[in-house]
């Protein structure tokens, strides 16, 4: 008896599953038949972007896929996203929120790359322009900086004495040397443990963004213990921890006008923002996380951005409105 009723049960919700399938996607793109519970998950699968690519050889430069976190266009070539993101960005505007894990964890929604179209973003998006405006100096100071970075990594390798020693170690902490300094105007030595935390979190971050894993599309697996949610808790935990930190001393030693970094540059256009916008738009208080992460901020950091190609972004800036 149980048997017959579990089986009528799958075959409710399989002919509900392609009935509702074919509702949402009528109108929409060919693509690649979905399965019940896993969708197009095992064509798309960990080998993105090629798996990705193999579907577009089948189904052309536009194309649907279905998953358990919802249904997608997915774009082969420029003149579809211009189309779509220029022409008609009013209708294409907006982001699932489920699409977006993990970066709506690590953002939490309030930076200007995975989040909604509205008028929060704008502003947050003004913030964040004019703050690096603000901050001025641009490529004379990172120049400077990579002068200076580049002398102070040749004198400690010249220290090494013939040692063998790891030139990505050094490399890394450079990078996150001129970083710091800039982003937050701490000045680092190479022997400090902070540095080596920061190089960690860089490494478990790219591992947690890593395309194709499980857990951006069977959402069901984000409540099981796994390595890959340990991962994302540590990436959190030195967020909190190093962010926090910063977040708070700049808060509490920020002043009217002198501007040491780009947090204060921040801090100040917030204030300037908050005084024109309304308290509903912009939001009733500080709330500015700096976010290290490996993404966007590339107009910030041109420079760096040069030399160490692979670790564009130490700190991602968002501000909570």
């Amino acid at each position: 008896m149980v048997l017959e009723i579990l089986i009528l049960i799958a075959i409710f919700y399989v002919s509900w599953f392609y009935m509702s399938t074919y509702t949402v996607r009528r109108k929409l793109p060919i693509g690649p038949l979905p399965l019940p519970l896993v969708g197009n998950w095992h064509q798309v699968g960990s080998d993105i972007p090629f798996s990705l690519e193999n579907l577009r050889r089948k189904f052309g430069d536009l194309y649907t896929i279905s998953l358990p976190i919802g249904t997608f266009l997915i774009l082969n070539n420029a003149e579809l996203m211009q189309e779509a993101l220029v022409t008609r960005k009013d209708d294409f505007s907006g982001r699932v929120d489920e699409s977006q894990f993990p970066y709506n964890v690590l953002f939490e929604n309030k930076d200007i790359g995975f989040t909604s179209n509205s008028k929060p973003y704008m502003i947050r998006r003004k913030v964040f322009s004019n703050a690096l405006h603000v901050f001025g100096e641009g490529k004379n100071l990172a120049k400077e900086r990579l002068y200076n970075a580049s002398e102070n990594l040749l004198q400690k390798i010249g220290k090494t004495s013939g040692r063998p020693f790891s030139m990505k170690e050094y490399l890394g902490k450079t990078t996150m040397i001129i970083l710091c300094e800039w982003l937050v105007g701490k000045q680092y030595n190479y022997d400090e443990p902070i540095l080596d935390k920061l190089i960690e979190f860089n490494e478990v971050f790219a591992i947690v963004i890593r395309p194709g894993n499980s857990h951006h599309f069977l959402p069901f697996l984000r409540f099981f213990p796994t390595p890959y949610m340990n991962y994302l808790r540590k990436v959190l935990n030195i967020r909190d921890e190093f962010c926090g930190g910063q977040l708070q001393y700049h808060l509490e030693t920020y002043k009217d006008g002198i501007i040491r970094d780009i947090t204060d540059a921040f801090i100040a256009q917030y204030d300037k923002e908050f005084e024109k916008e309304n308290a509903n738009d912009i939001g009733s208080g500080y709330n500015v996380s700096i976010l290290p992460g490996l993404r966007d901020m590339t107009v910030t950091i041109r420079g760096v951005q040069n030399l160490f190609d692979r670790k564009r972004v130490f700190l991602q800036y968002s501000i909570n409105i």
